[in-house]
């Protein structure tokens, strides 16, 4: 998979837009570029290079990086796209304008087929913006906004979309620095989409923070360690965490939270998970940060904050609730021989919800990632991740200490504990 992104400015005339103003604009700084492979350090289109041919990655890989370079006009000289089209001497509109665009190669494949390739998708994208703009000219004049281009995989889809989206509203004033607009604006796009796609229509999968190589996807914490233990001896009994997370511990980050910061822990890898299925964008809190929402909504008294206090599964729901007004159900077992009796209760949440579930006991607090449960016999096997592990990221060292499957000797019979069980949004 090749990977090409450009950002420039362009001017555009304010009273006589039209959609081929657009596009001649935009193609004509198009024709003064190139495509170079920095990695490669190549042409793409040099005829001087016609028998290059490169491996392609994988979709489940890092995509092969191309550049757009402009060609110096008085030199054979290339520079980055940073000089803006030269603006007119009437109002003009100023276009942020962000090339986002993959290509997908099976095979080997000659350089400059992949730059062919490249180059039509890049007039594709050309035509979606003007389209986008007049369209948006068309419904709201005073609100024209600019385009970017996300990809999304789909589920069933063996290779990803790409959508464009209304983004930055343009101004005729340079000085001026637009906010991009949130998801929350683009629902009845996003609700048309999902018809058109037959997407279900109470979870998100074309939000922003559902996109392909999200930035804040290239995370040095490990997404769903679970799925590398032997999940298929559990038989209808089985239900299982539906979606990514990030797995948050004891000690990351440098951070000593050892003996006190469990529960935190398990509240971060829950809200990982509303951030992985695009319900958030909002960043992962710290410790000090979850004190401080305790704080700000009278849980706690102003002392809490910088300390080493323990939570526990009603604190972490009251954060879920005021910071995401994400609600939870919780469930009490006066002492640890009664969570043999939540068989029922986990499989339903995990088939109907999908989230994980923190549960804490006596001092410690677990994320419950999965049950397996045999109604006939009354036997139960719990899948926990532990925030309590202190080691690296490393797959092979977490899977049997970080995570796996537990019976009910791993909870302390004489302890009280609660779950907390996080409610999916209906929504998209």
């Amino acid at each position: 998979m090749f990977h090409l992104t450009a950002q420039f400015k362009c001017y555009l005339p304010y009273k006589d837009l039209t959609e081929s103003v657009i596009v001649d604009r935009l193609q004509q700084f198009i024709s003064r570029c190139v495509l170079w492979l920095p990695g490669q350090q190549v042409l793409l289109e040099d005829e001087k290079e016609k028998h290059i041919v490169f491996t392609p990655t994988g979709l489940d890989k890092p995509p092969v990086v191309v550049e757009l370079l402009q060609k110096s006009p008085s030199s054979s000289g290339l520079y980055p796209l940073t000089v803006t089209m030269t603006p007119m001497t009437t109002p003009t509109l100023v276009l942020p304008v962000t090339f986002d665009l993959i290509g997908l190669f099976c095979n080997d494949i000659d350089t400059r087929l992949v730059a062919k390739q490249l180059r039509n998708r890049l007039q594709e994208q050309i035509k979606l913006i003007a389209q986008t703009i007049m369209v948006d000219k068309a419904t709201n004049d005073q609100d024209i906004h600019s385009v970017f281009f996300f990809h999304f995989n789909l589920p069933n889809q063996h290779v990803p979309i790409t959508i464009p989206y209304p983004d930055l509203p343009l101004s005729t004033d340079i000085r001026v620095i637009p906010s991009p607009l949130p998801d929350s604006s683009l629902l009845s796009l996003r609700t048309k989409l999902h018809q058109t796609f037959c997407l279900p229509t109470n979870r998100p999968f074309l939000r922003k923070t559902n996109r392909q190589w999200s930035p804040w996807k290239q995370e040095a914490r490990l997404f769903d360690p679970h799925v590398s233990l032997n999940l298929t001896e559990g038989g209808d009994g089985l239900a299982l965490v539906n979606g990514s997370y990030l797995y948050y511990h004891y000690m990351q980050e440098k951070f000593n939270d050892k003996g006190w910061g469990c529960a935190y822990r398990s509240l971060q890898t829950i809200w990982s998970w509303f951030r992985c299925q695009g319900y958030t964008d909002a960043p992962v809190p710290t410790h000090r940060e979850i004190q401080q929402t305790l704080v700000d909504c009278g849980d706690k008294e102003k002392p809490f904050i910088g300390s080493s206090e323990w939570i526990g599964s009603i604190e972490v729901s009251t954060v879920l609730s005021h910071s995401l007004q994400i609600e939870s159900r919780i469930h009490h077992c006066s002492r640890g021989a009664d969570i043999a009796g939540t068989g029922r209760l986990l499989q339903h949440h995990f088939r109907n919800q999908g989230t994980p579930v923190m549960i804490g006991g006596g001092v410690l607090a677990h994320t419950i990632l999965g049950v397996d449960y045999d109604e006939q016999s009354g036997d139960i096997k719990f899948l926990i991740l532990d925030p309590h592990y202190t080691g690296p990221e490393d797959i092979n060292l977490i899977n049997g200490k970080g995570c796996g499957w537990k019976r009910m000797n791993f909870w302390d019979q004489n302890a009280s504990y609660n779950l907390c069980m996080p409610i999916r949004p209906q929504e998209i």
